[in-house]
């Protein structure tokens, strides 16, 4: 509206210009000489030239219209100017959006694990700060285990007094061994002895039967023996009788020697039931050792890989829980860039779809990869903390995917964390 009315003052000036030149050049023209004799009319092209050649001489007229007519190129030269200025971005732009899925809510990510304690304790000390760069096992942080150290040495002494237990046992079952075999080998043999004899005094008592009956059968009929003879068989044939029972009665203790022998033998073998208890308790003590040293171990947090300290969660003299998270650390230097976009594009990008990336960090740089991961579920599924932005004013668009992209030649001073903006090459 400032330049229309601008336009209007200055015209209204022009116009008075142009008055008083009229008036200022009217007398002159009545003082001029006579002219002279009319020349035949000119063509109107050659009167437009004598006119423009008249504009164009050192009339202050010819010398304003030049002015406006300049003024005016210029100005509709400027307007054109700036029409293209700012049409020339929405045409590219536009341009580069239809080949290309765009994202500005994306970010590095790494891997990065919350280290925790496996005891419960105090923190005595923490080993490293925030930036240090630490090896595999490295220490990180020191829990006191002065309680710990004591468990373990029970245990150990649990285990050595099981040990040697088990030792003696184990010489006393040998030892039983020995004697329970020796006695049964004297039971065997003591049992064959009685039997050698049973069976020759069972061969005497029928000899002896045999010949008081043969010599009572000669004293009864012929009267060739005496009665003497006859009783001194008896005799003999009852010697024997006794002598065969005799031998039975000892081959019955024999065989149970032998019996009382192996009895000896399942003693030893309670003995043996008794020693796998103990080895049972032993194994008990081992894992109670085993387990206590894995606390004491415990009680150094170690690095689980190589890496760096990103955050110091607790300070020294801290009471922590078993689980709970002392360090912050970035596991490794692999790196990549997590970007979300809109579901409508989703179907536009492909994995190994070439991407490029443009870090706010590292401003006038741009980094290449490709898409080697699609999300498989939309953020509305996912934990609120799956997305770096609140629920509350995700709810309020449509649904995201996340997507991974790959950097061709990260550089090595990429940090997990930082900002990043995303075009990823639409398909086909």
């Amino acid at each position: 509206m400032r330049d229309a009315g601008k336009l209007r003052r200055r015209d209204r000036e022009r116009d008075r210009d142009r008055d008083r030149d009229r008036d200022r050049d009217r007398p002159v023209i009545e003082a001029a000489p006579a002219p002279a004799p009319e020349a035949p009319p000119a063509a109107p092209a050659e009167a437009d030239a004598t006119t423009v050649g008249t504009l164009l001489g050192t009339s202050p007229i010819a010398r304003i219209n030049r002015w406006r007519q300049a003024r005016r190129s210029v100005r509709w030269g400027a307007l054109s100017l700036l029409v293209l200025g700012l049409g020339s971005p929405f045409f590219f732009w536009g341009r580069y959006a239809s080949q290309n899925v765009t994202s500005t809510n994306a970010a590095v990510r790494g891997r990065l694990a919350e280290i925790g304690t496996r005891v419960s304790g105090v923190v005595t000390k923490i080993e490293v700060d925030v930036g240090d760069h630490v090896v595999a096992g490295q220490v990180l942080a020191r829990m006191d285990s002065r309680h710990i150290l004591a468990e373990v040495q029970e245990a150990r002494a649990d285990v050595e007094g099981l040990r040697r237990t088990i030792e003696v046992e184990g010489l006393n079952i040998a030892l039983e061994h020995r004697r329970t075999a020796q006695a049964e080998e004297e039971a065997a043999a003591k049992v064959a002895e009685a039997n050698a004899q049973t069976d020759a005094a069972r061969i005497r008592a029928e000899q002896a039967r045999r010949d008081q009956e043969l010599r009572q059968t000669l004293f009864s009929r012929d009267g060739v023996v005496s009665g003497e003879d006859v009783h001194a068989a008896e005799t003999r044939r009852l010697t024997a009788d006794a002598q065969l029972t005799e031998a039975r009665a000892n081959a019955a203790a024999a065989r149970s020697a032998g019996r009382a022998a192996r009895l000896g033998g399942d003693a030893v073998g309670i003995q043996e039931r008794k020693l796998g208890v103990l080895e049972a308790d032993l194994r008990r003590a081992q894992a109670r050792l085993t387990r206590a040293e894995a606390d004491l171990d415990g009680a150094l947090i170690r690095a689980p890989e190589d890496g760096a300290i990103v955050q110091r969660v607790a300070q020294a003299g801290a009471s922590v829980q078993t689980g709970q998270p002392i360090l912050s650390m970035w596991l490794g230097r692999d790196v990549w860039v997590e970007a979300w976009i809109d579901e409508d594009d989703i179907g536009a990008v492909r994995l190994g779809s070439k991407a490029t990336v443009r870090l706010h960090s590292f401003p006038g740089r741009e980094f290449t990869g490709v898409v080697d991961k699609l999300g498989l579920a939309t953020d509305f599924e996912l934990p609120s903390t799956a997305v770096p932005q609140p629920r509350s004013t995700r709810m309020r668009g449509a649904p995201v995917v996340g997507v991974r992209i790959r950097l061709d030649e990260p550089p090595p001073e990429l940090l997990p964390g930082l900002s990043a903006v995303v075009a990823i090459r639409k398909a086909g």
